[in-house]
């Protein structure tokens, strides 16, 4: 990851004039599940980064019949997933924030973040056409709304001005709208989609759209007329597919993202080693840390190469593996997908920090008691992943359990002693009336 300045605005407004000072070789942070590896592989290369995580407002979902759904511009996938005007108003778009990666991704991902980065194959992407979302946009020149669909024009490429930030997405409200989610995967969980898709119907009207069958997720017009007003029927659905291959069109070309020559640093700023350092102050394992860090590292650096928390395992680095797995704020995270300045305010534990007075914690028993590892690689992750659910739900069902650790990755055992360490865990808090 080459150096690069990590700015952190305090409002909209002062992140448009960073974005207009900066123009032309700044990015924008927000989840950083997909940005954070981009710059890892060079793929992106500005020289600003501008973390928009933490300004007021931009974490707000809200509803109302009148208005509509509102999601603000760094709600997580899990939030979005789990708010309950959106299960019971929207639960095509629910499902589709809930397939995005694993639940330490989705604490991280943003609806907004899928959007932006203009992937063919976004799962919200889908959902959010059937409705008629409508993408709220800040700039220099003000406020302005774009249809989803005029939004992302090909991929990696929309109509994002370099001057301009994403506030949030708008849904309108329809009565009687109801529709489902699909997807097609290699596996499971925690897989980029194949295909995907959204079917809506509002009265004898239907809305289809499909994500991985173009350069972006498309509308299919012309299905969507020959099923207007119509019984469905075998028939008419076998003919309604035929047609819709007809409206699609396989990818055929890549893209390429470039910056311009960099600017000067900031004077708050600070050099060591030839790289940029920023002051972070955290909580790790309960004892308070202050830490200058490089602007182009994560926590999972830190962790490991800094303060030697050599239980944070490296994997993948992409956020597939599950090894680097750490608990934020109550949350499992990947720390490979954190940036080290990100750090600033956190509350981190580490698989180091489970155990008290010497005592391993009942997951960590658990796993020794059942044999629930061999090489022990991904174990700490296993662990945190487990750790953390049980923390939200001390009484998990193994489908529960099983969605919970579909982030982390194993070659060794099976997965089977894993499970039924963490169903004992349950079952021990079971009989106490809850976890520890």
């Amino acid at each position: 990851m080459r150096e690069f300045v990590y700015l952190r605005p305090g409002s909209i407004a002062e992140a448009i004039s960073m974005r207009c000072e900066h123009e032309g070789c700044s990015v924008l942070l927000n989840g950083g599940t997909d940005v954070v590896i981009q710059l890892r592989d060079r793929l992106i290369k500005p020289d600003y980064v501008i973390d928009i995580k933490r300004i007021e407002g931009l974490r707000e979902i809200t509803f109302s019949k009148e208005a509509g759904l509102f999601i603000g511009a760094c709600a997580t996938m899990n939030e979005i997933g789990n708010h309950e005007a959106v299960k019971t108003y929207y639960p095509y778009l629910a499902e589709a924030a809930l397939s995005v990666g694993s639940k330490q991704v989705r604490n991280r991902a943003t609806c907004i973040g899928n959007i932006v980065n203009a992937s063919p194959l976004c799962d919200t992407g889908t959902p959010l056409y059937a409705a008629d979302a409508v993408v709220c946009i800040s700039g220099r020149d003000g406020a302005r709304e774009v249809p989803i669909r005029e939004f992302i024009t090909f991929v990696r490429r929309t109509v994002l001005r370099p001057d301009e930030i994403v506030t949030g997405i708008r849904v309108p409200y329809v009565e009687g709208l109801r529709g489902i989610f699909t997807k097609v995967a290699r596996r499971r969980e925690v897989d980029l989609s194949t295909i995907c898709g959204t079917v809506a119907r509002v009265g004898d009207s239907y809305r289809l759209a499909f994500g991985a069958v173009a350069p972006t997720p498309v509308r299919l017009p012309k299905t969507e007329a020959l099923l207007e007003g119509k019984q469905l029927t075998p028939e008419l659905i076998e003919e309604a597919a035929e047609l819709a291959r007809t409206e699609v069109s396989p990818i055929d070309t890549g893209w390429k993202w470039s910056a311009s020559s960099p600017e000067e640093a900031s004077n708050n700023w600070r050099k060591g080693d030839g790289a940029m350092k920023y002051k972070v102050n955290f909580f790790l394992n309960d004892e308070p840390m202050e830490l200058y860090v490089d602007a182009n590292k994560t926590m999972l650096n830190v962790l490991r190469d800094e303060l030697c928390y050599t239980g944070t395992k490296e994997g993948c680095g992409a956020g597939e593996c599950g090894a680097c797995t750490v608990i934020v704020d109550g949350l499992p995270v990947n720390a490979c997908l954190v940036l080290a300045p990100e750090m600033d305010g956190m509350h981190i534990t580490t698989v180091e920090g489970l155990a008290k007075d010497g005592e391993l914690s009942p997951v960590q028993k658990a796993f020794v008691e059942h044999a629930a590892l061999q090489c022990g690689f991904c174990t700490p992750g296993f662990v945190m992943s487990a750790t953390a659910l049980l923390m939200e739900n001390p009484q998990p069902t193994r489908e529960e359990i099983v969605r919970a650790i579909s982030g982390n990755l194993c070659r060794c055992t099976g997965y089977v002693r894993i499970i039924e360490a963490i169903e004992d865990v349950a079952a021990q808090y079971a009989k106490q009336g809850g976890a520890n």
